[in-house]
């Protein structure tokens, strides 16, 4: 026999193609492959499944139906509960944690609270290495592909994670509340005093920099939701006003001012019409991850500059328009149904210049997610037709605090996009402005 080997750029990955006798090609399972470069001994295995494409794999590297939903997941996504002998998926488990351990050049496997026993289990792939995946103890499940989908191939949909734009005119801000209605409570926990994890470990930091010192400014927090941006400044001596459209987002942002009062003022509307904010009574506007939510962006533009005072600062955080809100996006993946991060090889882009807004369901909410895609130059032209002198931009990526802090394929993600983009802006005072 003849041996071919294809190396990958960029990829850890070799692909054996082993030319037989018969003049017929077999080629052996992409995990085992990889698993062999750090184990020597281990045996590889032939490809069963993706014939003929450079993730093809074996039966014990392939997709597992799962017991709960009966969908097939991948296999380092499903774990085996040893109680009921049944697969189940990562969507099917009551909790999920990342467990840092190395083995075949991993550094890290996935462990899930089982729904059947509540006790926790490791995914399979780790399962394997210890000895104790059911189709290397259980006598005949390997060779009959107990628990394995039928299906033979995976089709390489490339990633859409939104619906087609639709014009903006076909949505109303108070169908933008409702939606945002719906996922106040869940959203509200996912916060912590810091807010979520990349506000925390990536845009914060950038926003609170341009900032600098805060005491005695009169701050407005456009589109505050559950109001922590709000008490975080308000405990850094600033007086805080912040408007918010959803009425859950809101009721929960008073509640915290009851809780702990701040000085903190709510308010329940658009930030595309705020009259009780007085002209030029502000120091600063913040506006962070709103205006790609909102439906009348130039509207807010103009009443930030309305009710700033003149030399006052207005500062943007939005998700990027180039990664985070095009109409078609998302990570171009090998295998195409991995849950890893670092086998993502790359972010796809498409149809940048269309422009509408779009409904995509992520972060396992039920309802769908109400945005508008526009282009970077769309932000930047509203910003100075409107007056505003753009004195500093900034593309976050993972800070210091991060890098301690988070676990390394979490780091590695946030290192290799700009997921957000910061603009600060100044109104002129008068002598500027002649």
């Amino acid at each position: 026999m003849k041996w071919l080997w294809t190396w990958q750029k960029d990829r850890i990955s070799i692909q054996h193609t082993i030319v037989g006798m018969r003049g017929g090609t077999k080629m052996t399972c992409w995990y085992c492959a990889k698993i062999s470069r750090h184990d020597p001994a281990y045996r590889v295995k032939k490809s069963r499944y993706d014939l003929g494409k450079e993730w093809s794999r074996c039966p014990r590297h392939w997709r597992y139906i799962c017991s709960f939903c009966g969908k097939p997941n991948h296999f380092q996504a499903t774990f085996f509960c040893p109680e009921t002998e049944k697969f189940i998926c990562s969507a099917c488990s009551k909790d999920s944690r990342v467990v840092a351990a190395s083995f075949w050049g991993w550094g890290y496997h996935w462990e899930y609270l089982c729904p059947s026993c509540d006790a926790w289990h490791p995914s399979l792939d780790y399962l394997e290495y210890e000895g104790r995946h059911p189709y290397l103890v259980k006598p005949g499940w390997e060779k009959n592909r107990h628990g394995l989908s039928k299906e033979r191939s995976i089709p390489q949909a490339w990633p859409s994670q939104a619906s087609s734009l639709s014009e903006d005119g076909a949505m109303t801000d108070q169908g933008i509340a409702v939606s945002w209605d719906a996922k106040a409570e869940r959203w509200d926990e996912g916060y912590d005093e810091h807010g979520d994890r990349n506000r925390k470990y990536q845009s914060d930091p950038v926003l609170f920099d341009l900032l600098g010192p805060v005491d005695g400014q009169r701050i407005l927090d456009a589109g505050c939701g559950n109001g922590y941006l709000c008490r975080l400044l308000a405990k850094r001596g600033a007086h805080l006003v912040g408007v918010e459209l959803s009425k859950e987002f809101y009721e929960l942002a008073v509640r915290y001012e009851q809780e702990e009062p701040l000085g903190v003022t709510y308010h329940n509307g658009t930030i595309s019409k705020m009259p009780y904010i007085a002209d030029g009574s502000l120091d600063v506007v913040v506006s962070n991850y709103v205006l790609m939510d909102c439906r009348d962006y130039k509207g807010a533009i103009a009443e930030f500059w309305r009710v700033l005072r003149a030399g006052g600062v207005a500062l943007v955080v939005l998700s990027h328009p180039c990664f985070g809100t095009p109409s078609v996006h998302g990570w171009v993946k090998i295998p195409p149904d991995t849950h890893r991060r670092e086998e993502r090889v790359g972010w796809m882009v498409d149809r940048y210049f269309a422009q509408g807004h779009y409904q995509e369901t992520w972060g396992g909410f039920d309802t769908p997610f109400i945005s508008f895609h526009r282009t970077l130059s769309d932000y930047y032209h509203a910003f100075q037709e409107h007056g505003f002198v753009l004195v500093g931009l900034e593309e976050p990526s993972i800070g210091e605090l991060g890098r301690r802090e988070l676990p390394p394929h979490m780091v590695d993600h946030a290192l290799r996009i700009p997921w957000s983009i910061v603009f600060k802006l100044r109104k002129p005072d008068r002598s500027q402005q002649q």
